[in-house]
């Protein structure tokens, strides 16, 4: 695999909490906007070597928030901060019910809706790397949360 596309696709390029909540703060107007306000970028299908090639919906919210990222930070960089966004959601997604038990997220208890994430977890998420096939392991989180809060 080329090396570039290594270092994006590993985690091995950091975010900051700012970038982040920025992204979140763009995707939340974006969402109370009619869908004809939104900003579309076209962007027809792209070929990565290896993967093969990849077909966008343009109007989906992801997709324009990974074009925002692409346009705010440019295209390794761009691409390495969506790569991480998108894991960021999936594991808070994924191990939900246990952040919420361990007090490291809050949600809308009428909507079941996250709200809040606690800054050590978020500290540790835009930094750490991912898993061999992506993501974020549960273990290797807590491990490093449990470093974040003993600085």
């Amino acid at each position: 695999m080329d090396p570039e596309l290594k270092q994006i696709f590993s985690g091995e390029i950091p975010w900051t909490v700012d970038g982040y909540i920025e992204t979140n703060v763009y995707m939340n107007d974006l969402m109370k906007k009619p869908l004809d306000d939104w900003p579309i970028r076209p962007m027809g299908d792209i070929t990565i070597e290896d993967y093969g090639t990849i077909s966008f919906n343009q109007r989906h919210p992801l997709f324009q928030v990974n074009s925002y990222l692409m346009d705010k930070y440019g295209g390794r960089d761009g691409l390495a901060h969506a790569t991480r966004l998108f894991a960021i959601f999936d594991f808070l997604r994924t191990h939900r019910d246990r952040l919420f038990a361990d007090g490291l997220v809050k949600t809308d208890v009428a909507h079941g809706d996250m709200i809040g994430i606690c800054d050590e977890l978020l500290q540790v998420l835009v930094r750490l790397k991912f898993r061999r096939n992506g993501g974020f392991s549960r273990k290797a989180v807590y491990l490093e949360l449990e470093k974040e809060t003993t600085r």
